[in-house]
């Protein structure tokens, strides 16, 4: 009885050991050395990227600071519209402020046989307001200048069948993300 305890004692932690192993562990090597040059391309995308990030989040921005949240909506609407899209807004009061969220929606080229109305829909979002006092450039401004950067790209590659919504979501921070929130 002691050998069978003791055998299940040493599987149980190698198999433990495995699992911890297999989850945390990433494939491949670390890179070494410096990056490779960027691309005219991609230096192009790489400002563009912080240019949306430094509109949208160098300020705090939330039902705190109102004033701040309403110039990063506008901020996001101006690019949208820039790019030829007819952004909407979804308005609401928050903590007693008006906040909104923005959705631009692209329509599928084709459905085929089917009926435009019929067409499946997928929803990519971002959320454009920071917690607290931060600016949140780590989290809703690196991912509203993502959106805003795929809403560019898939301006001249529509989808055959499938609607698209692009949605800027409001009050995704605390503490507004009970029934408040975008």
């Amino acid at each position: 009885m002691p050998n069978q305890l003791l055998t299940m004692l040493v599987l149980l932690t190698f198999s433990s050991a495995l699992v911890y192993w297999y989850t945390l562990g990433m494939p491949g090597r670390s890179h070494a050395g410096p990056l490779p040059s960027l691309k005219e391309d991609e230096r192009e995308m790489a400002a563009t990227l912080r240019s949306h990030v430094e509109a949208i989040a160098s300020r705090p921005h939330n039902t705190n600071f109102p004033e701040e949240l309403e110039e990063s909506a506008r901020s996001i609407e101006n690019v949208l519209a820039s790019l030829g899209y007819t952004p909407r807004a979804q308005k609401f009061v928050a903590a007693g402020v008006e906040v909104r969220n923005i959705e631009v929606v692209i329509e599928p080229e084709s459905a085929g046989t089917m009926a435009l109305e019929d067409a499946s829909t997928l929803v990519i979002g971002a959320h454009y307001d920071s917690a607290g006092d931060a600016p949140g450039a780590n989290d809703n401004g690196s991912g509203v200048a993502a959106l805003l950067e795929l809403a560019r790209l898939l301006k001249s590659h529509a989808m055959i069948k499938t609607r698209l919504r692009i949605v800027f979501f409001v009050n995704e921070e605390p503490p507004l993300q009970d029934r408040h929130n975008g």
